[in-house]
């Protein structure tokens, strides 16, 4: 997930796993518990949900670049949820056994942290829906 969100070009920094760069400006996504089946289906086969985060820290000593930190987390939803005839045209590949269906924000980009330094993280949360196809494969 972590080189798929790193596709997206406009992007301010490179998006790293579960831990910010030493940078004033750094973005990181993070998994988050609560992953579950939404339905499932005789055959082994499920829809699933997928939750997680990503942050931007940025220097917050001005509003500009508090207003360019969530204006950068509203712009990869925008990217996450292009379609094109109502269909999701930028989904990360999972591999053979699932498919990405769509992902969501779920929460809007709000801040999540405020440091003495003055760097603040904001962080917007998302949820991929996947299907896993299940079923006796043969060998």
């Amino acid at each position: 997930m972590k080189d798929y969100l790193n596709s997206w070009d406009k992007k301010p920094v490179i998006i790293r796993l579960e831990a910010f760069d030493k940078n004033p400006t750094s973005m990181m996504m993070q998994q988050l518990s609560g992953a579950f089946k939404k339905r499932s289906y005789i055959n082994g086969s499920y829809i699933g949900s997928w939750p997680f985060a990503v942050y931007i820290r940025i220097s917050g000593k001005d509003t500009a670049n508090r207003l360019d930190a969530t204006g950068t987390l509203n712009g990869l939803h925008e990217w996450l949820t292009t379609t094109e005839n109502n269909v999701f045209t930028n989904l990360p590949y999972l591999g053979d056994d699932k498919k990405a269906l769509k992902i969501e924000m779920t929460s809007l980009p709000s801040i999540a942290a405020r440091y003495d330094d003055g760097s603040e993280d904001y962080q917007a949360i998302y949820e991929l829906e996947y299907y896993c196809q299940g079923g006796i494969k043969n060998g």
